[in-house]
């Protein structure tokens, strides 16, 4: 509640912090925002099964969260992979988001693997901002 009051429209769960993901849902249901929920990478994909037909969103972290500039856990192209092909089962339209280790060098892979939503920080904000941005949108721009 207190999120969308201060002006959230979109809100991402990880599921290793629900104790009943389910509930969190059902909650999130009550307002008016976009539902993601999100996986860590030692965390199995089939966790979201369930969900799929109530969100929005699944956010595959590429890393382990806590700080910027890790490099990319490339097992997570299989976990990107995997969850590409159970929302595409699912029918629903829901979009699949990585964020985590993502840079000009790998961007690519990632959205083969079948993201959609990118999160880049370290690749953007390190260096030259203004270039960085540059390179990394005329990549992306091949996979609109």
């Amino acid at each position: 509640k207190e999120f969308v009051e201060a002006g959230a429209d979109s809100i991402t769960v990880h599921v290793e912090a629900c104790s009943d993901i389910g509930e969190t849902i059902t909650v999130m249901k009550q307002y008016p925002v976009k539902r993601a929920l999100s996986v860590n990478p030692g965390t199995d994909v089939n966790v979201l099964m369930p969900y799929l037909d109530q969100i929005d969103m699944v956010l595959v972290m590429g890393v382990e969260p806590g700080f910027g500039g890790q490099k990319f856990i490339v097992e997570s192209l299989e976990k990107i992979r995997k969850v590409r092909g159970m929302i595409e089962k699912s029918g629903q339209a829901i979009d699949l988001e990585v964020d985590g280790g993502i840079y000009q060098e790998n961007v690519e892979e990632v959205l083969k693997a079948g993201a959609n939503v990118i999160v880049a920080g370290s690749a953007v904000f390190g260096g030259n901002p203004g270039e960085n941005t540059r390179v990394m949108m005329e990549r992306l721009k091949q996979y609109e």
